[in-house]
């Protein structure tokens, strides 16, 4: 199996900051695989997703998606292989019925008007959401903006969805929705959550992003087993949750 996503020597610091948010990141992330990014407050997982698709550009160190080195000449091309949902719908969805923002993107893409509409219903079928279609977003429950974001992405045929806190703002059925339709997915996926049972449901791996580095690699239910080290890193299960 190749690797899809391979960071090498990351480095980043905000404008002016002193402490960079990393100094030599490296990650690799084999196609097909789901990876949970977990991590403290602060430890850089909303920007390290930030840098997959290029929205913030390193400082030193390299990105390769599939074998395309992120820069210039390639942030197109890195943007439609990695889809990026955020951590609010409301970043992503700006039209007036869930069907337009479906399209938005393979309309920029300058496609013509039939496979525009195909990449709309396969999207929203794909995530269960074909009856939101003439819906206002900001009608929907949180689940199911959630939905209607992930297919905005969904039909730009991305080969890798990386997901800020998917979790945020959805109640237990949603959360448990979601992580069955991530798990249907075939899309190599990055999880950044500091839901630490979603990250055991959907992602066999876990990356725990500490003082900018990747402090702990392993396998999620270990990591979660494992309340040292947890402590360590200042992550834990909800209260009452026994593993």
């Amino acid at each position: 199996m190749s690797a899809t996503v391979v960071v090498k020597d990351l480095a980043f610091t905000y404008p002016g900051e002193h402490h960079p948010v990393f100094d030599g990141l490296d990650i690799t992330i084999e196609a097909g695989e789901r990876v949970a990014l977990l991590g403290p407050n602060g430890s850089g997982k909303t920007t390290l997703a930030l840098h997959l698709n290029g929205l913030l550009r390193a400082q030193r160190g390299e990105i390769v998606i599939s074998g395309v080195v992120l820069g210039d000449e390639t942030l197109a091309e890195i943007r439609r292989r990695v889809g990026l949902i955020f951590q609010d719908p409301n970043d992503q969805l700006f039209m007036h019925r869930v069907r337009d923002d479906v399209a938005f993107g393979p309309a920029n893409l300058g496609l013509d008007a039939v496979e525009i509409a195909r990449r709309v219903e396969q999207a929203l079928d794909d995530v269960g959401a074909a009856g939101l279609a003439e819906h206002a977003p900001h009608h929907l429950s949180g689940g199911e903006q959630r939905r209607a974001a992930v297919a905005s992405v969904l039909s730009m045929n991305p080969e890798i969805l990386v997901l800020d806190e998917p979790t945020s703002g959805i109640d237990p059925l949603g959360r448990h929705e979601l992580a069955g339709l991530l798990s249907s997915l075939p899309q190599t996926q990055l999880v950044v959550t500091h839901d630490l049972p979603f990250a055991l449901a959907t992602c066999a791996r876990s990356l725990v992003l500490d003082e900018g580095k990747i402090a702990v690699d392993m396998q999620t239910r270990a990591l979660l087993a494992d309340s040292d080290l947890l402590t360590q890193h200042r992550l834990a299960l909800p209260f009452g949750y026994r593993f």
